[in-house]
């Protein structure tokens, strides 16, 4: 390709293609919210107490 611009032009027309009718939305039901872990602690372990 000669710029990154005509990659992307190409390449979406090729996903495009891909597809039977552009119309249609997503298929799969949206995902449920994550639930909070219960306990004190906060992502990786933060908020853990060492000893």
């Amino acid at each position: 390709m000669g710029s990154y611009k005509e990659a992307m032009a190409v390449g979406l027309l090729v996903l495009q293609q891909m597809i039977d009718d552009l119309g249609l939305g997503p298929r799969d039901e949206a995902a449920a919210p994550a639930k909070k872990p219960k306990g004190g602690t906060f992502g990786f372990g933060f908020g853990t107490k060492l000893s």
